[in-house]
């Protein structure tokens, strides 16, 4: 978010202080709708980077999806059966937060 606003040109914020806005108000009004414009795109990426990385905490003994699945493979002919299943769910839940993204990235960037 820091480098969204930063990112945003000064010109912007001397021109609300010209106009006589407060402080709170340009960053309200003009600095946050088009830094939203601008992290949209890497924050959701970030949270689909770090759904996809979340097996890892199995590792560190943080109960998730891949950590629950385990017992229940304990047989060796429901292994595949449970993992599979982990797959599939892990897939339908990257393919939800990547169409919610493009969804709202979409409606984010309707006049930009």
């Amino acid at each position: 978010m820091r480098a969204g606003i930063e990112s945003i040109d000064r010109g912007q914020t001397e021109a609300a202080r010209s106009i006589g806005m407060s402080g709170f108000q340009t960053l309200l009004f003009i600095l946050v709708p088009q830094t939203i414009r601008r992290v949209i795109p890497p924050l959701t990426n970030e949270l689909i980077t770090l759904t996809k990385s979340s097996s890892l905490l199995s590792a560190i003994a943080v109960l998730e999806l891949t950590h629950a699945g385990q017992p229940s493979s304990r047989a060796r002919s429901r292994r595949s059966k449970i993992y599979a299943a982990v797959a599939v769910f892990y897939l339908a839940l990257i393919a939800v937060l990547s169409r919610a993204s493009a969804l709202l990235e979409r409606r984010v960037f309707v006049n930009y």
